[in-house]
This record gives C-alpha cells, structure tokens and sequence, in this order.
C-alpha cells in the first residue's frame, strides 16, 4: 500500500500525508558505513575502522544466494512454521484478487519487486502429527521414518492405518501449498521451484509436491545460514576481493 512498483517510488497518498519524511531513508543493501570497532587489550587501546550493511529481512537476505547462483527464473518456498512462496522473476502488478489472498510484493536486495505469498503449512503439519502420534501413541516426529521411495513402504513398524492417515494429510496441505505457490508464480516463466527448510527434509512433502507441478524441475535445497550469508553477499565487494562462489547451494533433483 506504500511502495507504487511502475513508479518506483512512495504512492501519491503517502507523498501528501508527508509519511516519507517519518521513515529513514531508502538505500541500496550493498551500501556499507564504516564504523569504528575499539578493542582493549594488554592496557593498550586500538581502533579498527570496519564496513557494516544497511540491513537486510531474514526472507530477502536468504534469497540473496539463489539469485546469485542462479540465472533460470524459479520460486523459492522458504519452508518453516509459514512456507512463503517467492518469486523475483514476476513483472505483474498485484491484482485486487491477490492482495485478498494474502499475496505482497517487497523489495529485493537490488530494489526489484518479489512476489511473496504464504501458508501456513509448517504449523498445520505440527499440528497434524502432533493429533496423529496422540492418536496412535507414537512420538511426535514418526513421519521421518516414511519414506515414499521405499519399495515396502507399509513395511516399518508404524502401523497402516497410521501411514495412510499421514499420507492423506500430507496431500490436503500439498493441495493448499500448490494454490500459494502457484499464486506466487502468475504468468512468470518458472522453470524450478526450490525449496529449502524444514520440508525440505521430508520426502513425503517433496515428491507430493514434485507430482503437483510435473511441468517444472522441484529440487529439495539446502544452503547452512542462508539469511546470514545472503547479507554478507549483498556487500561482498566491501569485505573480501574474491568473487563469490557459485557452489553455495546443495540441490536434489526430486523425480517421481
């Protein structure tokens, strides 16, 4: 409601009801200040000058490094207690209709708009086995040891009843996680969808989900501290000489 995408710039509105002098100002993430660390040691003190950001958002720092290394428009579920579907390949304006939905667009680490919409699907799956191992009196993380690829699938110690009962939960939330993420990727020429997480993980969710868009390639990814390396990326130039790596991201190709 703030930020006019076309304009690049505050909404009218905003401009009269003199807001954008209430706010701090807009800079670029890689926009570094020097500030001056003072360390005491031995009875002797020293000043170090040093570089910090600006500042990045957990979910847009962490897509730093998916931008970085890759050049094929995807979306990326952030999976977690919300899974938040994003996209920065998307062009179109928010219709009405999406914003009904939940679905926002914010600003990338280079100003760009991306589409974002989420569910919350981290909490309905802890809420879900939290009722089904109650219910068959087993412990709360069962589900790890269901693994779709296994030829003997009703094979383990759960009982059937148990694996069919989580199964067919697991493909009502992949029903509402594919219209979030389909929400998110509109008219965009997606051609992946990675996801990275807690659900990356589980492979029930990962091949439901594969089977949902057999029409793109979906990787289960995995990148330690991504919101921390994303920040660091955005000012890599004020820190370090060597060009960044492009062999941050473990991916796993999902095939069903």
């Amino acid at each position: 409601m703030l930020w006019d995408f076309k304009k690049n710039d505050y909404h009218e509105w905003v401009k009269a009801e003199d807001i954008p002098d209430k706010f701090p100002p807009i800079l670029p993430s890689n926009s570094t200040f020097p500030i001056t660390n003072h360390q005491s040691t031995n009875h002797q003190s020293t000043n170090h000058q040093i570089n910090i950001g600006v500042g990045l958002h957990d979910s847009s720092a962490a897509l730093i490094p998916y931008l970085a290394c890759f050049d094929d428009p995807f979306v990326l579920i952030s999976t977690g207690t919300w899974c938040i579907s994003l996209n920065p390949f998307s062009q179109e304006p928010l219709t009405p209709e999406e914003l009904a939905q939940d679905c926002l667009c914010y600003l990338s680490y280079e100003g760009k708009p991306v589409k974002a919409v989420r569910y919350f699907g981290g909490h309905e799956h802890e809420e879900m086995t939290k009722a089904l191992a109650d219910e068959f009196t087993v412990s709360d993380d069962f589900y790890r040891q269901i693994q779709l690829s296994d030829p003997d699938f009703f094979g383990t110690k759960l009982s059937e009843s148990l694996k069919t009962r989580y199964l067919d939960s697991m493909r009502q939330l992949i029903e509402k996680q594919a219209v979030s993420t389909r929400l998110a990727i509109g008219n965009s020429p997606i051609k992946r969808i990675f996801v990275d997480g807690g659900f990356s993980k589980n492979e029930t969710y990962m091949n439901l989900l594969a089977l949902a868009f057999p029409e793109l390639e979906v990787f289960a990814a995995e990148i330690p501290q991504a919101s921390a390396i994303g920040a660091a990326m955005a000012i890599h130039g004020s820190w370090i000489e060597k060009p960044m790596s492009k062999n941050l991201i473990s991916l796993k190709r999902i095939r069903v």
